[in-house]
């Protein structure tokens, strides 16, 4: 065993992992049941406004696959013609793959971007209001939280878009690259890092216009949280024998703050930041859609409304997973900030 991991941080890292590995299996349980969701395939294959000889036609073909599927030799020729034409056009999951394929590329470019969004925002504006208690910039930042955090995704999305696209043309519009530009070659996914390494500063620029738009909005409501948990936790904090004793001694609000409060205000704030973290990266279908952006949320929408029943278990799985290992993480960091946390 290293030196740096003791014997009782050790066995919470087993018992995490293994409470994380129950919560997994409890997902993939739960996943096998999403196949018997019943429907009408005939319909979704067809298209809802499909006539009814198209759905019988439909119905018929269907049939056949599955009577050469079970065996039927009498439907054997028609399933062998609908397995090689037909049914690989319908239910093949190539076009799943390369939603996915995309999705998977923008997914975490989106999420961080949004995180650092409500880090750069939420943090400092809590700490500032708890330091200003009851003045005027304490009740403009609890003004602007309770603001962003009830507006809805949808209508600060479409506001911000007819505001700054269509009336003033500041940022571009939906869409993750203008069409007129050359994508980079994809190397880590992200579309702004992979311009500056292929040097393309005219992508990088594009880029980054049409990711500051969906990053503030998908943030800003993260950020609105972030700010009043960070406010309470400071105000309490504050309040101790430590921090006067540290103003007592003249120490600069910058070293009080940094040095004292800030550090033992974290553990809250750490589980705030580890939940929503795992939100930003299950996806947002809300700011994916209406900024047509290829994220995972508007992916696994697309997968729910054409009945692609394994990617929808694929991402479920996925979410699963990274809210576990995210929480396996926030509790192991509790150690490192605060020394009187030991695990036993």
């Amino acid at each position: 065993m290293p030196d740096w991991l003791s014997f009782d941080q050790f066995t919470e890292l087993v018992s995490g992992a293994w409470w994380s590995y129950l919560v997994i299996f409890a997902v993939s349980a739960i996943d096998a049941f999403f196949p018997l969701v019943p429907s009408e395939t005939t319909v979704i294959t067809a298209g809802v406004l499909a006539s009814s000889g198209d759905l019988h036609l439909v119905l018929v073909i269907l049939a056949g696959a599955t009577g050469a599927i079970v065996g039927d030799n009498i439907s054997y020729g028609i399933g062998t013609w609908v397995g090689e034409h037909t049914v690989k056009r319908w239910f093949s999951s190539e076009k799943s793959h390369r939603r996915l394929e995309w999705a998977e590329r923008q997914l975490d470019e989106l999420a961080l971007a949004a995180f650092w969004v409500a880090i750069l925002l939420g943090i400092p504006a809590g700490v500032w209001a708890a330091l200003r208690q009851n003045r005027v910039p304490d009740l403009l930042v609890r003004l602007m939280a309770l603001l962003l955090g009830s507006t809805p995704v949808f209508f600060l999305a479409i506001l911000l878009l007819d505001l700054l696209h269509r009336r003033l043309g500041v940022l571009p519009g939906p869409g993750r690259l203008d069409p007129y530009l050359i994508p980079p070659p994809p190397v880590t996914g992200m579309v702004t890092v992979d311009a500056l390494l292929a040097r393309d500063f005219a992508a990088f620029q594009d880029a980054l216009a049409h990711l500051f738009l969906p990053a503030f909005v998908l943030g800003s409501a993260s950020a609105a949280l972030l700010a009043r948990m960070v406010r309470a936790a400071m105000l309490e904090v504050l309040s101790q024998d430590y921090v006067r004793t540290a103003w007592a001694k003249g120490l600069s609000e910058r070293q009080v703050v940094l040095r004292h409060a800030l550090k033992n205000a974290a553990l809250p704030v750490l589980t705030l930041l580890g939940g929503l973290m795992g939100g930003l990266l299950s996806g947002a279908v809300l700011t994916e859609t209406i900024f047509s952006w290829p994220g995972l949320g508007r992916y696994v929408t697309q997968s729910a409304t054409s009945l692609d029943f394994p990617a929808v278990m694929g991402v479920t799985l996925l979410v699963g997973v990274i809210y576990s290992l995210l929480n396996l993480v926030v509790d192991l960091l509790y150690a490192l900030l605060d020394p009187r946390i030991r695990y036993a």
